[in-house]
């Protein structure tokens, strides 16, 4: 992180085209800067389905299609279940009666592969499966798929109370399934899982209140009864109860270990308790993965920081990768490489935005982990091949394979669109047969209520080239303080502290002592803040500890931080602290609150930090803004100048700009002005560091932000300086060359035929925010919503110094260079 204090003037790069080139390097809003803008929406969306996001499918339309092809069934074997704990109410009789099938038309763009070698026919449709998700092959190779009963369950629907197991097969071997039947159906709620324990056989369910063990020993195709035992038990208070922010993703280690996945639950207080009767309670976290036995018993934290790890699988090389369902205002959705211990970045009590200085989305705080990569919107469930990860894209209407590198401490992959369907294709869960054919479960609509609908494809001749992996994970071969997975691994203890940097030794000392809980972590917390040396980011985790749990005995330290801050997040994340020690609320609106409130501040600092920091300065009524200028210096009067180009009263912001170009003794703020009423004529800044900051807020700020003004879509600049003059300059010539993952261009095709071209802002509840080459902001309902493709290039166009000219360039270059 930046430790810059308020001496320097910052501004930010980019273009009318906008953003991806420059990977982002610390997301620091240091108080040099000034610039922001509105964001209009250019399409209005439908409304949204009910809050969160999707932890499940949401699919589409079943169509009729000649099928081929077979399952082969494996012998069924025997096998002696452990000693029964705690069962749950046993299966009485289960109705297999279905609601009926509303009229649906068939689209026109059923699933097709990407390799023409590759197969893909229907094995069931809406008369044989309705509302799948997980899926699973038995030991004796039976097809069990989880269909859901429970999920946003519509007050007139008729179908079954409780989500149920379908046993699917096709019986006259004829490539079609022709027979269901219910292998278990009692008790479940919120369903969104189904495993099979590699050694003993034994079937188990992750639903909202736990995971259900269940039995089926003579392999006859319906749980034994009684044999259904619960072991795991989790409980929680949220509103929000069906979206399946209980248990989620299934996986067993090499050892026979269950690993499970259970979402972020908005932040509601939960407990969950093992076998052994061990509980675990909290609430505002984030996601997390937990290991315990296949009884249940022994329950530890295996990673957190994840929104919602919805699907996860476990390799025969000993590696754990979940999918993480749900970017918010963080995009892309993330797929990760997950090690015992590791950290990913996200609470829940920091906001929903994800955009909180104590967030951390792709590894920017020390002793959080990266994401192995971005994928498709809504990912669900994923499984492991031949060196590759198979996952579904519920929302992008796609399937896409991942073929995984090792790279000494850590893996890399690539991702590509294995299969491409229409906007009713929504693929969830996966299941491989002993033949080697991927089946698909197929929500089929967009909708998040139950609507009737249901499909399972299979894919034949789809084998993706095999991707060797490293079957051993030895970091200690490149032991680097500096790799992210070599730090983590040395915090946790699992390798030796190697060689660092003195500033890199006191942030390790500090997470070391915080994860291992050790006696000297208090002291080490009031040196971290206290030390003059100490840097902005040893006092952001310092500061982070402090709120994350709450330790008392810190308040004139954090109120140090809230009047003399380093840097707009400095100051965002004492404030959080106060608060939360406080007892008051941390979520985003909360804490735009307690902003607001220090604009009247006796610190000058601390106000300077606070306009910094406010998401909606355009609503700032303009007798404030007024008040701001009048008594600020100029860095405040510049930033009450960029401030009029986004304000609401758009006519009395030109109004007030034209008295700030006719008064302000500041060439650079009276530039700035102009920018909202150019109709009065002024002279661009004559200083080669002025004009340059000039030059971006006229020309690239409609994308990009620089110290918190400027538009926050595109890759925020205000450290872009670290990077070099050079590597400034190339990524503008070539802006394709280097594209960071939230910044990569899509082309979106809706239902009515109409294409945009954008990158994505945020998505939440159903919908889509994007940016365009203009700047401008678009909506989309992903509903309607047919296809997205993946563009290999930058919105940015090339050689933008030929747009502007080579003078004013070399401006724009020189000061971005000075911005560190």
């Amino acid at each position: 992180m930046s430790s810059n204090r308020f001496q320097k003037s910052v501004g930010l790069v980019a273009s009318v085209g906008l953003t991806l080139t420059i990977i982002s390097c610390e997301n620091t809003r240091n108080f040099s800067d000034v610039g922001s803008g509105k964001e209009p929406v250019l399409e209005k969306a439908a409304p949204a389905p009910p809050a969160q996001r999707r932890t499940e499918p949401h699919v589409s339309n079943p169509v009729e299609k000649t099928v081929a092809g077979q399952v082969e069934k494996a012998e069924p074997k025997t096998v002696e279940p452990p000693k029964k704990t705690q069962p749950v109410t046993a299966p009485a009789s289960v109705a297999t009666a279905l609601p009926p099938v509303k009229k649906v038309e068939v689209p026109e763009d059923l699933p097709r592969a990407v390799d023409s070698n590759t197969k893909i026919v229907k094995f069931a449709g809406s008369d044989m499966i309705k509302h799948p998700i997980g899926m699973t092959f038995t030991k004796g190779g039976k097809l069990l798929v989880i269909e859901s009963h429970t999920h946003f369950r519509p007050k007139t629907y008729n179908g079954p109370e409780s989500d149920q197991i379908i046993w699917i097969r096709d019986t006259d071997n004829d490539g079609k399934a022709d027979k269901r039947s219910v292998f278990f159906g009692s008790n479940l709620k919120a369903t969104m899982n189904i495993a099979v324990h590699p050694q003993s056989g034994a079937i188990y369910a992750a639903t909202k209140t736990g995971i259900v063990r269940i039995w089926d020993r003579d392999d006859d195709g319906v749980a034994d009864p009684g044999s259904e035992e619960k072991v795991i038990f989790f409980e929680f208070d949220s509103k929000y109860l069906d979206n399946g922010y209980g248990c989620a993703g299934l996986a067993f280690d090499n050892d026979g270990n269950l690993l499970f996945g259970i979402g972020g639950l908005l932040g509601a207080p939960y407990t969950l308790q093992d076998g052994d009767g061990t509980s675990y309670s909290n609430q505002g976290e984030g996601g997390n993965i937990w290991k315990c036995t296949a009884d249940g018993h022994g329950l530890k934290n295996f990673a957190t920081g994840f929104w919602n790890p919805f699907g996860l699988c476990y390799t025969p090389e000993g590696h754990a990768f979940v999918t993480d369902n749900d970017p918010s205002s963080r995009p892309p959705s993330r797929l990760h490489h997950v090690i015992d211990g590791g950290d990913y970045g996200y609470q829940f009590r920091y906001g929903s935005s994800g955009k909180h200085p104590f967030i951390s989305w792709d590894g920017e705080l020390p002793g959080t982990l990266p994401m192995l990569s971005g994928t498709g919107d809504a990912p669900c469930d994923v499984i492991y091949h031949q060196g590759n990860l198979i996952v579904g894209s519920w929302s992008d209407h796609r399937v896409e394979v991942y073929p995984l590198k090792w790279d000494k401490t850590h893996f890399t992959t690539s991702g590509k669109t294995m299969v491409k369907g229409g906007v009713d294709f929504r693929p969830v869960g996966f299941a491989v047969n002993d033949a080697g054919e991927l089946y698909m479960s197929d929500w089929v609509k967009g909708d998040y209520q139950l609507h009737g609908h249901g499909a399972i494809w299979k894919l034949e001749n789809w084998q993706p080239a095999e991707s060797p992996v490293d079957p051993v994970i030895n970091p200690a071969d490149d032991i680097d303080a500096e790799n992210p997975w070599t730090f983590s691994r040395m915090i946790s203890g699992e390798v030796p502290e190697a060689p660092m940097s003195a500033e890199r030794k006191q942030v390790y000392d500090l997470l070391s002592a915080r994860f291992h809980k050790k006696e000297e972590g208090l002291q080490l917390l009031r040196d971290a803040l206290n030390s003059e040396g100490s840097s902005e980011t040893l006092r952001m985790l310092a500061l982070k500890w402090i709120s994350d749990e709450k330790l008392p005995g810190f308040d004139s330290e954090i109120e140090k931080e809230i009047r003399n801050p380093s840097s707009a997040e400095i100051f965002e994340a004492a404030i959080t602290v106060k608060a939360r020690l406080g007892g008051q609320g941390t979520m985003d609106k909360d804490l735009q609150k307690l902003v607001l409130e220090e604009l009247d501040s006796d610190s000058p600092l601390a106000r300077r930090a606070a306009f910094l920091i406010l998401d909606e300065r355009g609503k700032v009524e303009l007798p404030k803004l007024r008040e701001i200028y009048k008594n600020g210096d100029d860095y405040m009067r510049s930033g009450v100048a960029l401030t009029l180009q986004e304000h609401e009263d758009k006519e009395g912001a030109r109004a007030f700009a034209k008295e700030i170009i006719e008064n302000d003794p500041s060439e650079k703020v009276r530039s700035f002005a102009s920018l909202t009423n150019p109709d009065v004529a002024v002279v661009e800044p004559n200083d080669p560091l002025e004009h340059g900051e000039y030059l971006f807020h006229k020309n690239c700020a409609k994308c990009h932000c620089v110290g918190g003004f400027g538009k926050k879509g595109g890759l925020d600049l205000t450290s872009i300086g670290v990077r070099g003059k050079e590597h400034i300059i190339r990524s503008v010539h070539e802006p394709s060359l280097e594209i960071a993952p939230q910044y990569e261009t899509w082309k979106v095709r809706m239902a009515d035929g109409k294409e945009h071209v954008g990158f994505v802002l945020g998505e939440k509840a159903g919908m889509h925010y994007y940016s365009d080459a203009a700047g401008d902001r678009f909506t989309i309902n992903t509903t309607n919503m047919v296809e997205r493709e993946h563009l290999p290039y930058s919105l940015m166009p090339p050689m933008l110094n030929k747009q502007i000219g080579e003078d004013k360039f070399d401006h724009l270059v020189t000061w971005l260079t000075q911005l560190k």
